[in-house]
């Protein structure tokens, strides 16, 4: 939704912090730099691995189950790709249909902005009068201006700074109220482009062919929320993310602990697919069966 232009600049920038973090080494060992950071055919020690410790280290190593585990990985991205590809384009289309009504929302904003300017003068303009009139008929004697003003400064005491600052938070929202009437939020919206984006690094995740202990910050933050996307039961949720945490925290990793991992993995993902896949009904068909 930002546009060719933007898009580039965006990339852009995100192309430049790189250029600058990888400065000392594309310096002065680019060729280096660049083979170690796109090797594929680097060889993971089995004693480190925390997903696949009940592998042998024969079959660990293998070309065969690295080429296996790509294969996997394409195809689970070519699976998700439809309906991720559904989560994006509704995302830009109601980011687009909230640039439309933007304008129109401020321009109603600004006319009720100067109503209620005009009604507060005439307002005003109709009390001034009144209370002239009212000072004019009754003046107070100096004790009776006494009483009031130490019978104000006790009701300040006991009322006390939470009051003040509640009456003030209270004022302030209604002015808010008053001035913003006409609004649109489609900040919910922003999920149709996390889930895509999150869902395809768990993926990623999954079919890696060695993980290890540093890399559990490659996703930890994402994990509540495809969590939480799923229809499970929150027991399960939680369960799920405590088993987890539990993966991760065993050390040095043990058979049972990485096929609990690759377990949590496999039901998290197939619950994001089932509802990630089910269709919705069609409204032409519904009011036919009715």
């Amino acid at each position: 939704n930002l546009g060719w232009l933007k898009t580039v600049l965006q990339l852009a920038v995100c192309g430049t912090i790189q250029l600058i973090l990888g400065a000392p080494f594309l310096l002065t060992h680019p060729w280096q730099y660049l083979k170690g950071s796109f090797d594929l055919g680097r060889v993971f020690e089995h004693k480190w691995t925390v997903n696949y410790r009940f592998l042998e280290p024969e079959i660990f190593e293998s070309k065969v189950f690295h080429l296996a585990l790509l294969g996997l990985h394409l195809t689970l991205l070519v699976v998700f790709a439809s309906p991720c590809y559904k989560y994006f384009q509704n995302y830009c289309r109601l980011r687009h249909l909230e640039m439309m009504l933007l304008p129109q929302i401020e321009a109603q904003n600004r006319a009720e902005k100067e109503k209620q300017k005009k009604t507060k003068k005439s307002q005003a303009a109709q009390a001034l009068p009144a209370a002239k009139a009212n000072k004019e008929e009754e003046k107070l004697s100096e004790d009776q201006e006494k009483f009031l003003k130490s019978f104000e400064k006790g009701i300040k005491k006991m009322s006390g700074k939470q009051q003040q600052q509640e009456q003030q938070k209270a004022e302030e929202a209604e002015k808010s109220a008053a001035t913003n009437k006409f609004s649109i939020h489609f900040d919910r919206s922003t999920q149709l482009a996390l889930l895509p984006i999150f869902l395809s690094n768990f993926i990623g995740i999954v079919c890696a062919r060695s993980l290890h202990y540093q890399f559990y910050v490659w996703y930890f933050h994402s994990l509540p929320y495809l969590t939480w996307y799923t229809e499970y039961t929150n027991s399960l949720k939680f369960l799920i993310l405590l088993l987890l945490e539990f993966c991760w925290n065993t050390y040095p990793s043990t058979v049972l602990s990485s096929l609990v991992l690759h377990a949590c993995h496999l039901v998290l993902l197939v619950g994001i697919g089932k509802k990630m896949f089910r269709r919705i009904p069609d409204l032409a068909q519904l009011s036919k069966a009715e």
